[in-house]
């Protein structure tokens, strides 16, 4: 289920971005692409260095803003100090507008105030205007009830899937992983112990609503299913099975084992439902960059996306914008799965890590997708699954398209 949320203006749109990247971006530009009066992508790349070329910002953001090929874009920098998002941000506009895109406004955000960067009329005046508080935006209201609260940064954002050592769930992963080693050893033992995974998994997946904006409690953090949960994913049958289970469409059900099928039918709650809109993501793109400039700029354009902004200016001159977000149930969704990330030992932490970069890629968050990948890959970077699926990720290919 989506909900519509009404936006008023430019000063909305600022006050809100954080929360479709997931965090509070700094020094960074934001491009937010506008289809059929929706949002589409909204993709974010750090600013150059004043020594780079701003012209690889636009070899970075404009292959994801044509592969979007949408009616407008609206630019927006985050900067600390005066003129540093200039640059970027006029050669990411030459580049839309060189592709036929038009560039609906530009707008600069620095120590608490905003600017429009193209506006010659008398209605902006100089010294800025004060960015919104959340307070003052009506539209933040809803997300948060929909359990959407950014992190003050990147880093923060990497620390929602940081593992918290418990040395007694820790031991339990590593007599687990033995376990389950010898569970493989006969079909019927492997079976049983399956079971008894997907048993755990239920329970942790359990979003049963308990009222009107919360789900059933998890289990305990003491509890041995999220033991289980971490060290189920070595077992390669499983944890493509919660994926396809989690992300339906991107994987159909018979290409399992019908044992393993029907296991997961008695066993496993719900399917969640498909996305409501046509999920776009482009979280990264790498191409075109020079090895040489890749430690100078950060090349990643990470992406929140979601449908809704209905964009066009009324008779009266006023900006009505329309933003929609995912309700609860995929909130409480991607919350469990990131404690599942923080129960793993760093070791067997690519299992969960990518698991939940399917989850949230599905759902449209590349941001979080792309820091659970970066962390999967840290640890194994021959993970085949999260190398498949951050390459997908670069290339900006939506789920549906690759199901």
């Amino acid at each position: 289920m989506t909900t519509t949320i009404r936006l008023r203006g430019p000063a909305d749109i600022i006050t809100v971005l954080p929360y479709h990247l997931g965090y509070r971006p700094a020094e960074s530009l934001v491009v937010v692409c506008l289809t059929r009066n929706r949002i589409g992508v909204v993709g974010r790349i750090d600013l150059p260095p004043p020594d780079v070329d701003p012209d690889l910002v636009a070899v970075e953001l404009l292959p994801v803003v044509r592969r979007e090929r949408p009616d407008a874009v609206v630019l927006v920098g985050f900067e600390s100090t005066r003129g540093q998002a200039e640059p970027a941000s006029m050669a990411m506009r030459d580049a839309i507008e060189s592709a036929g895109i038009r560039v609906v406004e530009r707008l600069v955000v620095r120590g608490g105030r905003w600017w429009s960067l193209d506006c010659d009329r008398d209605c902006c005046p100089a010294e800025g205007e004060p960015v919104q508080t959340d307070d003052e935006v009506p539209a933040v209201s809803d997300y948060i009830v929909r359990g959407r609260r950014p992190a003050e940064s990147r880093a923060d954002l990497a620390a929602r899937l940081t593992h918290r050592p418990e040395p007694a769930q820790d031991r339990r992963c590593a007599a687990f992983v033995n376990d389950l080693a010898t569970a493989r050893r006969s079909r019927s033992a492997l079976q049983r112990r399956r079971r008894r995974i997907l048993q755990d998994w239920a329970r942790i997946l359990d979003l049963t609503p308990s009222g009107p904006d919360a789900v059933a409690a998890p289990p305990p953090r003491d509890d041995e299913a999220w033991a289980w949960a971490v060290v189920s994913l070595l077992d390669v049958a499983v944890r493509d099975l919660l994926i396809a289970w989690l992300c339906p469409g991107t994987l159909e059900l018979d290409v399992f084992p019908a044992s393993l099928r029907r296991l997961a039918e008695s066993v496993l709650p719900s399917r969640p439902a498909g996305p409501a809109r046509d999920t776009r993501t482009a979280s990264v793109v790498e191409d075109g960059v020079d090895d040489t400039v890749d430690d100078r700029v950060d090349d990643r354009v990470e992406d929140g996306v979601e449908d809704g902004v209905e964009d066009g200016v009324d008779d009266t001159g006023e900006d009505r914008i329309e933003d929609g977000v995912e309700d609860t149930v995929g909130e409480a969704l991607v919350d469990r799965l990131a404690m599942v990330c923080r129960a793993a030992p760093r070791e067997l932490s690519p299992g969960p890590l990518t698991v939940l970069a399917h989850v949230v890629w599905w759902q449209g968050d590349g941001a979080l997708a792309r820091t659970a990948l970066d962390r999967a890959l840290a640890v194994d970077p021959d993970y085949r699954l999260a190398a498949l699926l951050e390459r997908m990720v670069d290339v900006a290919a939506r789920p549906r398209a690759t199901a």
